[in-house]
């Protein structure tokens, strides 16, 4: 499977799950309030289902770039370079949600720090080398 195919089928994968822990999180009361850049007065409104799954689309394209330069540098372990890369993004994903203002609370905090995991579980699952080690 070529590389472009992987991330495309790893990031619809990650943007469903995601879209599907969005409304799961509000259906329970989540309010997933979100700062609007563009609203001067500085107004919150609710995460819209495009955000995380336009961003887990992206992320599982951007994955076999990532890959790809994995292999040219750890040529004897791409897939451990690549997942030791990922685990190393997605711990540093952590600190968005955390650092949002005061105003968004900490359900949503959470939700959004669990999206980064859902996001990451078949991004990292899919996005495999044409070598040995990727099968």
């Amino acid at each position: 499977m070529s590389g472009l195919r992987m991330g495309m089928i790893s990031g619809a994968i990650a943007a469903g799950a995601n879209v599907l822990l969005l409304y799961a999180a509000q259906g329970l009361g989540v309010s997933l309030l979100m700062p609007n850049p563009s609203d001067p007065s500085g107004a919150y409104q609710p995460m819209l289902w495009f955000f995380p799954a336009s961003l887990s689309l992206l992320s599982g394209l951007v994955a076999p770039a990532v890959l790809a330069l994995c292999q040219r540098a750890a040529s004897k372990r791409p897939l451990m370079a690549f997942r030791i890369v990922a685990a190393i993004v997605l711990v540093l994903s952590f600190a968005g949600p955390l650092f949002l203002p005061a105003q968004v609370d900490l359900a949503t905090k959470i939700t959004l720090n669990l999206m980064h995991v859902v996001a990451a579980i078949p991004i990292i699952a899919i996005v495999k080398p044409h070598t040995k080690e990727g099968l």
